[in-house]
């Protein structure tokens, strides 16, 4: 799991560099939408790999406790006649399962931070997205702007042209 929670930040760090060189952060808002897309494509793709590994971790530790169960009943019902041996099975049974406590436990960790890790991603996709839309408004605006301008300018030349006096 360590591996793919690194990985994972690697595809984000690498990702998140890349942005720059593509022209997003203040760029065409074109290319930020495809890189929103990209992250949103990468992030439902690491979604899916964290939920099946966290699934194959779940069923690889049920059959783990399976197992101990199983040993120990085999150890205690091998050693029936022995009080202290069956005592140490016990101990030996209850370190097992304290053992596959933790290892869950480690690994909801990891599965956690993870999970975190691409809400980072998508927030980042979102926010690019946000930042592309509201730089194609403010294209918008500012073309709107200069149409307005030029148009203004048109007419006070043509008003200035017909009532000027050189004429």
């Amino acid at each position: 799991m360590k591996t793919l929670q690194y990985n994972a930040l690697r595809i984000v760090a690498a990702m998140l560099a890349t942005l720059p060189m593509l022209g997003c952060l203040g760029g065409d808002a074109r290319v930020e939408i495809a890189a929103a897309n990209l992250i949103d494509v990468a992030s439902e793709s690491l979604t899916q790999t964290l939920r099946e590994y966290h699934n194959e971790i779940l069923a690889a530790d049920a059959r783990r406790e399976q197992d101990a169960i199983l040993a120990f009943t085999t150890r205690i019902t091998a050693s029936k006649e022995d009080p202290e041996v069956i005592n140490q099975h016990t101990r030996d049974f209850a370190t097992a399962l304290a053992r596959l406590r933790a290892d869950t436990q480690t690994e909801w960790t990891r599965h956690t931070i993870s999970m975190d890790n691409l809400k980072t991603l998508q927030q980042t996709g979102a926010t690019l997205r946000k930042l592309a839309i509201e730089s194609l408004s403010l294209e918008d605006e500012t073309k709107r702007y200069l149409t307005d301008a030029l148009t203004q300018l048109k007419q006070y030349r043509t008003t200035t042209n017909a009532t000027s006096p050189d004429q």
